[in-house]
């Protein structure tokens, strides 16, 4: 799974892990000026005080990552040369158990990894180097405790963020689409749309949303029962993601009402995208006890910029022309013309 650049998980660990290097480097550093490792404590000192900044400027980055990955690189090289460094205390090595943990926490599985080889790498050839220099010998008990207890804490911390974005991913697929048709749900229309419209303003192309309502869908329930109304919506589902390129967007906004956004489509265009998506579920047919039955859509078209320069404006004037479709017969396009006030609430209940 990606990093989510701007989770509220990973900004919230980030902030406490600051906060905590704030402090930590302030006290390491005031114990190694007594050992007299006052280049140490420079580092200490000025690594705490880049914490502190980063505390605050973790709270509103939109550049989550580069920020965590920027603050990990220096918080591991420094405790690097502090386990190189003879006169520390060898009880500093236990910060190596923290590693996968603060890896897998401030940049997920995949970063995480990777990050947790490399320092665990230099920590072990460190341990190693300290060992040699400081005792003489390292006895194969001792050696295997360290990697034993360093593994599981290193599985253990993988096979909890793996597992732990899995369901946050399955989480976010079911806020964001729709369980019956399988195409985004409204609450991910405001999102898309503003993303969409930032690509259009920067690339200079056209954008267009369309409106598309099921006729008569009530009768069709009436009729042959809400089995069959699922299957027909999520036949309608399938036909417009078959008439979708992959730079365009579907979405289920109602109980019958569908929405799509055209990314690079003029009115025109558009206009011509619903017209072959009419025709294409006009002719298509549900059987139900070996009877065809077949409903039509009434569309309406509006553009970005001509008709509205937001969602809601949009979606009105788009809205407004899917009941000029429904009140002049049905099973048509719109694209224009409408030039009266229509108050869509009042006339839902017949449409």
């Amino acid at each position: 799974m990606l990093f989510q650049d701007n989770s509220p998980h990973r900004r919230s660990v980030m902030r406490a892990l600051s906060l905590f290097t704030a402090w930590g480097g302030l006290i390491f550093c005031v114990l190694n000026i007594m050992r007299g490792l006052h280049w140490l404590a420079a580092i200490e000192f000025f690594a705490a005080m880049a914490a502190v900044f980063s505390y605050y400027r973790m709270a509103t980055t939109q550049r989550l990552l580069a920020w965590s990955v920027g603050f990990i690189l220096c918080f591991y090289t420094i405790m690097m040369i502090a386990l190189l460094v003879p006169n520390t205390s060898p009880t500093i090595f236990v910060w190596v158990f923290l590693l996968p943990l603060i890896s897998y926490l401030t940049l997920g599985s995949h970063l995480g990894l990777r990050f947790t080889a490399v320092y665990v790498f230099f920590a072990a050839v460190a341990f190693y180097l300290r060992v040699e220099m400081e005792i003489g010998i390292l006895t194969l008990s001792s050696a295997f405790n360290v990697v034993l207890c360093g593994s599981l804490i290193w599985v253990f911390s993988h096979l909890y963020e793996v597992n732990r974005e899995r369901s946050q991913q399955a989480l976010m697929k079911m806020a964001s689409q729709d369980s019956l048709t399988g195409l985004n749900n409204r609450l991910r229309l405001t999102e898309i749309f503003q993303r969409e419209i930032q690509v259009a303003k920067r690339n200079e192309i056209a954008l267009s949303l369309l409106l598309i309502d099921v006729d008569h869908f009530k009768e069709v329930n009436d009729r042959y029962g809400h089995i069959l109304g699922d299957r027909v919506l999520q036949g309608l589902a399938d036909l417009i993601r078959s008439h979708s390129r992959q730079t365009d967007y579907g979405f289920r906004v109602g109980g019958e009402e569908f929405c799509l956004i055209l990314s690079g489509a003029d009115l025109n265009s558009a206009s011509k995208v619903a017209e072959t998506l009419r025709q294409s579920i006009d002719s298509e047919s549900f059987e139900q006890d070996g009877e065809s039955v077949y409903v039509t859509v009434s569309i309406g078209v509006a553009e970005y910029g001509n008709d509205g320069r937001d969602l809601d404006s949009l979606y009105r004037v788009a809205d407004k022309r899917l009941y000029e479709a429904k009140t002049s017969g049905r099973n048509r396009v719109v694209k224009e013309g409408f030039n009266h006030a229509v108050d869509i609430r009042s006339v839902s209940a017949s449409i």
